[in-house]
């Protein structure tokens, strides 16, 4: 698949999921935006691919604040005059009991998972309605397909994302912008820490068919496939990603 002449932006690009997205991206071709709060991850990214950082724009925002998600889509329009591709990958995953959790720690859940997709959806929908052209993938969870324990805050907001990406779907659908989920299962990035994988790891290994856990490259191949000419029909469609832990 080759995305040259695209240019395509990935929120929570420092790390895990959505930096191995940016770099499969950035492998076939197309220009790459990276998003995140975290500018020293941003500056790592970009320092690792030298070789190819005329095609990279580091844009540290905080996603939860709208405007600053416009300032920054701004930037992305003035260095490539398009947007073609959003990947809406970052996200946050802290465990809690329902009875211990405090309201601000259920509300920052909601502002980084929910409304931060709300958010860059909603700004880079705009630009890519005048070039009647986009695709835009949103990322749910098996977590929020099924439930999950101490999760329920997090599994909220994931089940939230497929339903409103589904609605984005279709009004969107008319100005040729396809709008996808993927839910992915177990992926080794760094919001699985050491702990709980010591704590849990064994136990959720059983539950996947495969034997394995997936890795970013598993998920950003999925990526590739709903952004490519090959999904050109495919729209309002959730993509479980996960080994086979749904069906187990």
């Amino acid at each position: 698949m080759d995305f040259t002449g695209q240019t395509v932006v990935v929120t929570g690009a420092a790390s895990g999921i959505g930096k191995g997205t940016a770099l499969a991206f950035l492998a076939r071709g197309a220009k790459v935006a990276l998003m995140d709060i975290n500018e020293a991850g941003l500056d790592d990214v970009v320092n690792e691919n030298q070789s190819k950082a005329e095609k990279l724009l580091k844009l540290p925002t905080d996603i939860t604040n709208s405007g600053a998600v416009d300032d920054s889509i701004a930037k992305l329009i003035e260095w490539s005059g398009q947007i073609d591709i959003l990947v809406n990958s970052a996200g946050l995953y802290v465990q809690s009991m329902v009875t211990d959790m405090t309201d601000s720690f259920w509300d920052k859940t909601m502002k980084i998972n929910l409304y931060g997709s709300f958010y860059c959806c909603r700004s880079v929908a705009k630009e890519m309605i005048k070039k009647k052209y986009g695709r835009i993938i949103n990322f749910g969870s098996i977590a929020g397909q099924r439930g999950s324990m101490a999760n329920a805050h997090y599994t909220t907001t994931k089940r939230g994302i497929e339903g409103f990406s589904r609605s984005l779907a279709l009004e969107l659908a008319p100005h040729n912008i396809n709008v996808n989920c993927i839910a992915p299962g177990i992926i080794l990035t760094p919001i699985f820490s050491e702990e709980i994988l010591k704590e849990r790891g064994d136990v959720w290994l059983q539950t996947v068919p495969k034997g394995r856990f997936g890795t970013p490259e598993d998920i950003a191949n999925g990526v590739m496939f709903l952004c490519s000419k090959y999904a050109d029909y495919i729209t309002g469609f959730t993509l479980d990603i996960n080994g086979g832990m749904y069906i187990r």
